[in-house]
């Protein structure tokens, strides 16, 4: 049964409403970026953005996680206002972005759980051997868990940030929205392989995924493919 049957025969969960993009303008400073905007995504749905630098994907990310407001529209979880930072959201946000939040001092052992104790599931025992199961360790990271992450390389911070995302499936008490930017920028054709994997199980587990991409468009996962243009218009 797809989430738009369910959305008809049966009362809809609040996670499992459609987040709805209505009437949305989008700008960095007083400069528009993306105007108008109409769309929605249903629970287990997944949107593909590409376009050239500078058409406002990245904005566009920030502005349905609430990072930055948006300059006119709204964005609902069915008729309500869509609120990912309060603590009783039925639709738990991740938000990966080229700034990937990693303490430079930490371990990626440590930064992994911190994670977990922050989603608040999980232990929080520094030998948790979880984190070095195949479920969570999907992006090989196990040889520089125990690095502090100042001493990573740019890609292994990538694939360690990206692990986040396995702690997401290894406690899906909650719906989920991955909110992705360019996750994919680094990665080898084995770890998009990977990446792919894990976001077709988020929306088989009922979540949802909005990811922005310079790759090709033929990623299997995407049930549309939002293109931004220079001239402010979106097609798809």
């Amino acid at each position: 049964m797809t989430a738009s049957s369910r959305l008809h025969n049966a009362p809809a969960l609040p996670a499992d409403l459609p987040l709805i993009v209505r009437g949305l303008r989008v700008g960095r400073g007083q400069k528009v970026l993306l105007d108008d905007m109409n769309w929605q995504i249903a629970a287990g749905q997944a949107i593909l953005i590409t376009g050239p630098n500078g058409t406002g994907k990245t904005s566009l990310l920030r502005t349905i996680a609430g990072f930055i407001p948006p300059m006119s529209g709204e964005i609902l979880l069915g008729d309500s206002r869509f609120a990912p930072h309060q603590p009783d959201t039925p639709l738990r946000l991740s938000y990966y972005g080229m700034a990937d939040g990693l303490a430079e001092l930490m371990t990626g052992r440590d930064a992994l759980l911190q994670y977990v104790k922050f989603r608040g599931g999980g232990r929080t025992d520094p030998v948790n051997p979880e984190i070095d199961s195949p479920e969570i360790d999907k992006f090989s990271c196990a040889p520089f868990l125990d690095t502090e992450i100042r001493h990573l390389s740019g890609g292994q911070r990538q694939r360690l940030a990206l692990s986040r995302l396995a702690l997401d499936l290894a406690t899906t008490e909650k719906r989920y929205l991955w909110l992705l930017d360019e996750p994919d920028s680094a990665l080898d054709i084995e770890g998009r392989q990977v990446l792919e994997e894990m976001i077709s199980d988020m929306l088989a587990s009922g979540g949802r995924v909005i990811m922005t991409s310079h790759q090709p468009p033929d990623m299997q996962f995407a049930h549309r493919v939002l293109e931004l243009k220079n001239t402010r218009q979106a097609s798809s």
